[in-house]
């Protein structure tokens, strides 16, 4: 089994207001974008971790009927949020997938392209990448979790991965693996992406 654990607990400091209930695209927002995404695509269930001021984010995830946790070490950062996810469910997943909830561009075929590596291949993480820079998501096998779990909550996730570097397979991805969106800016870049795109469609 393949669980996917989309971090959502950041305060979006540099948005300067919750950036994941933005309107991104057919009037849903980024989180609900990201999580239909995740949801759509060959994992087999879905994880959201919330952390800083959790009830502006819930409604919207309520919307897509997603279960939920709060992580109450978030201003740790993203690895205390993705070792609380792992701690959930490491005793019934064969594998996790960290995903961004502020990257709504990457896309079900990422994901699928990400599981299909993993369950043809012996690696035990699995990243995309672009232009040589690694990207999200990440996928890690069930044998590295008890790492993630002893990792301190202000821990880096890299140090994991590094470890296993040997057993860390990347492929080549668009640049969508390496966006993100943390100011206003990124923000209307990213609406203008995602509007050329559906004109393209």
């Amino acid at each position: 089994m393949i669980i996917a654990i989309i971090l959502a607990a950041g305060k979006s400091e540099r948005m300067g207001r919750p950036k994941l209930i933005l309107p991104i695209i057919n009037g849903k927002s980024i989180i609900e974008h990201v999580i239909e995404c995740v949801k759509s695509s060959k994992v087999d269930e879905v994880l959201v971790i919330l952390g800083h001021e959790p009830h502006n984010i819930i409604p919207y995830v309520q919307r897509t009927n997603t279960p939920f946790i709060v992580n109450f070490f978030y201003e740790y950062g993203m690895t205390s949020s993705f070792k609380r996810g792992i701690m959930e469910i490491a005793d019934r997943a064969d594998a996790a997938l960290l995903v961004l909830g502020d990257q709504p561009l990457i896309s079900t075929e990422l994901i699928d392209q990400i599981i299909d590596i993993y369950e043809h291949t012996s690696a035990l993480i699995v990243s995309p990448k672009y232009k040589g820079k690694k990207g999200h998501p990440v996928l890690f096998d069930k044998k590295v979790f008890t790492d993630i779990i002893n990792l301190p909550w202000y821990g880096i996730i890299r140090t994991v991965v590094h470890k296993y570097s040997l057993q860390h397979v990347t492929f080549d991805w668009e640049k969508s693996v390496i966006i993100d969106v943390d100011t206003p800016e990124d923000y209307k870049k990213l609406v203008e992406i995602i509007k050329r795109s559906h004109k393209k469609n």
